[in-house]
């Protein structure tokens, strides 16, 4: 039998082909000294995401699940005394992020996460100071202490339900609140929007309305970096729904930013990932305010 590994990690996917593979493979080369375990719970896709997670031996379930729900199931997979849940566009960046992020686990101290800021310079004012779900690190006694009873209907019969409340509409954003209930606090992460390149990378056409000059020079475009102690640890796209795959066509982007602007930047991304040359940020540059897009006026 299998002794108990020191993390569990748990990803829920919905068409995440794209970005599923190399996420995998970051897991893989970043935790080569831990003893761990990868859960992938699926929420009915319709590409090859149940396969990859197979093929690199995840633990792996299809059923169709909110993404509160989907992070309450996996919570039950893990018997590790760490749980990572990550999206499957956050790739793992650094050998050393399990052990920078213990490193600030304290016995008051219950998650590790980025807070909620947003993707490149967007602006998410609601987030300052709440977790970001694409990254949270869990001790996860402690995650499982802040359960409460929710009751749900089971046929004809309610039935109770011990649940960590994920329920907000950001999905996170109860969680200080319920860790501080019980005694806990967190730890946020460094964000950062990725290099500024002196030549400008993409030219919008001129009927785009939602766009600011600055994004033309971000080498990733808005796909952000998180760090700690000085150290980045890991990237996470924020956009790889929207590209070129079933959940596009199924949820067609409002942002009103151009998808061939994503698309240009995330696959940057990825090939300098595969080729061993990401450019990373500076993690002594002090963490901006986000701010907002304007949408331009169209004559």
């Amino acid at each position: 039998m299998r002794s108990k590994p020191e993390l569990f990690i748990a990803i829920p996917t919905w068409n995440s082909a794209l970005f599923l593979e190399p996420c995998l493979r970051q897991i893989e080369a970043t935790c080569a000294g831990i003893d761990y375990q990868v859960g992938v719970l699926d929420n009915a896709s319709t590409d090859a995401t149940a396969a990859i997670a197979k093929a690199h031996g995840c633990r792996v379930e299809v059923r169709a699940y909110s993404l509160p729900d989907a992070l309450n199931k996996m919570l039950h997979w893990s018997n590790a005394p760490y749980t990572l849940f990550i999206h499957a566009d956050t790739l793992l960046l650094n050998p050393k992020w399990f052990e920078l992020c213990r490193a600030r686990m304290t016995p008051s101290t219950a998650l590790v996460s980025p807070q909620d800021i947003g993707c490149g310079p967007y602006t998410r004012p609601w987030g300052k100071d709440k977790p970001e779900s694409s990254f949270m690190l869990f001790r996860t006694e402690a995650l499982r202490r802040i359960r409460k009873v929710r009751w749900v209907q089971r046929f004809k019969m309610k039935m109770p339900q011990r649940i960590v409340n994920f329920y907000s509409a950001n999905v996170t954003h109860y969680l200080p609140e319920e860790l501080a209930q019980h005694g806990f606090g967190w730890q946020p992460m460094k964000v950062h929007t990725s290099r500024h390149i002196e030549q400008a990378l993409y030219v919008p056409r001129p009927d785009v309305r939602c766009w600011d000059d600055e994004l033309a020079h971000l080498e990733y475009g808005l796909g952000n970096f998180y760090s700690i102690d000085g150290e980045v640890t890991h990237y996470h796209n924020w956009y790889e729904r929207q590209l070129d795959n079933e959940h596009s066509a199924q949820q067609p982007d409002k942002s009103l930013i151009p998808l061939d602007y994503i698309g240009q930047r995330s696959r940057q991304f990825l090939a300098d990932l595969k080729a061993g040359q990401v450019g990373l940020p500076d993690t002594a540059i002090p963490e901006r305010e986000p701010r907002g897009l304007p949408v331009r006026e169209i004559a």
